[in-house]
């Protein structure tokens, strides 16, 4: 089964995105439902779900606080 993720608070954000991390992820959470990004736990936890459920079989299943319903637009021009 698919999982796509959106941007996932992670280490490695520090080091990619640098001083400019908190302004980064503060924006991008602020264009989501969810109002914030996820975690590792969280995606973890949405895996464990997709193995132990036997009745859950080609499904997608987002993790991305709402991310699939924002226009790709709005995501990308954080990175202008």
């Amino acid at each position: 089964m698919p999982l796509p993720q959106g941007l996932m608070d992670t280490p490695r954000l520090h080091t990619a995105y640098g001083p400019v991390r908190d302004t980064i992820v503060q924006n991008r959470a602020a264009m989501l439902p969810g109002t914030r990004v996820g975690t590792v736990d969280e995606a973890s936890q949405v895996i464990f779900m997709l193995m132990t459920h036997d009745d859950l079989t080609g499904e997608v299943v987002h993790v991305d606080g709402g991310g699939c319903f924002v226009s790709q637009f709005s995501i990308d021009s954080l990175y202008d």
